[in-house]
């Protein structure tokens, strides 16, 4: 199958590994900036402190959030730390928002300030390895330095049963799932794909593409308007943003445009580690089989072991 991303100004097809068809149940940590519910968190209800139902581990196929109960979204930010991502996270934590941000290594190096704020306020710091480079041209040695570079700098800023990666532009292939598989970065779950957010046309948004002078340069109100209208198609989903790789202040700009919309229609959030993923080949149009926040479904709301599901999300 094919995936269609947003970088540097362009949408790049590209073709999915090889796929383990196995279900991505993942375990769950305990909360570690807040409680289920509290004032400062109210819309997203966190795993508790649970065995673990599967390994954690690189899958050979993009993992995706259809698995989620409708009006949920995951907010996830790629390409950071920048100058704007400062005050997307803290505009998203002022708002009760948990959102996880996918590190570039690179632009980490002079912010980690920056990274450490972000952590306080709750939000998720993720791998996206560390340059932006297509990780399915890096040899073998260098993917793995590429991944373990960043993970190095989220040491002490996400908890080790936290740790989720994405690769640049969606790129993935069997010889990249091999060579990480087969090293200490299997720690990681991914790669994590997205469900919105994924090209700019005339009913879908890209944050990066919306402020590319050759596309016309978007209004904030025009490129979250696209944005929304694909959130309401879809329902829920992993949404792809960016706070890096460009000037990304209009991407906090319209995110104050999009939150209060989202949240009068009903829309709740999530981080990464609050919710389910699921192989991109189990995904069929029309049809979302059962998955946390859905109840009213068969076999909904349980794990694998028919337990009640720690990760529901209201």
């Amino acid at each position: 199958m094919s995936v269609r991303y947003a970088g540097r100004g362009m949408s790049r097809t590209v073709l999915a590994g090889t796929a383990l068809l196995a279900l991505a149940a993942f375990s769950c940590g305990t909360d570690d900036h807040g409680v289920p519910g509290s004032e400062k968190y109210p819309t997203a209800e966190v795993c508790p402190s649970k065995k673990t139902l599967s390994p954690r581990a690189v899958f050979g196929e993009d993992v995706v959030g259809t698995k989620l109960a409708d009006k949920t979204l995951v907010l996830t930010f790629d390409n950071g730390p920048s100058a704007a991502t400062a005050a997307i996270e803290t505009y998203l934590s002022t708002q009760a928002i948990r959102a996880t941000f996918f590190v570039n290594g690179v632009n980490a190096l002079a912010l980690t300030t920056v990274l450490d704020q972000t952590a306080a306020d709750g939000h998720l710091l993720a791998n996206r390895t560390t340059t932006d480079d297509d990780i399915t041209q890096l040899s073998p040695e260098d993917l793995v330095k590429s991944l373990a570079d960043v993970d190095d700098l989220l040491k002490n800023r996400t908890p080790e049963a936290k740790l989720y990666f994405r690769s640049p532009y969606g790129h993935w292939n069997d010889a990249a799932f091999k060579t990480i598989a087969a090293s200490p970065m299997n720690k990681y779950v991914g790669p994590v794909a997205w469900d919105i957010g994924n090209q700019l046309d005339e009913t879908t948004g890209s944050d990066v593409e919306c402020w590319d002078e050759e596309n016309g340069t978007k209004t904030v109100e025009q490129c979250g308007d696209l944005f929304l209208k694909q959130i309401r198609e879809r329902k829920k989903g992993i949404v792809l943003m960016h706070d890096g790789g460009g000037d990304q202040a209009n991407t906090g700009e319209m995110l104050k445009y999009m939150i209060p919309i989202l949240k009068s229609e009903g829309f709740k959030f999530a981080r990464m580690d609050e919710i389910k993923l699921v192989p991109q080949s189990q995904t069929f149009p029309g049809d979302d089989p059962a998955g946390p926040g859905d109840p009213a479904t068969p076999g909904g709301g349980e794990t694998t072991d028919g337990e009640p599901d720690p990760c529901l999300t209201p």
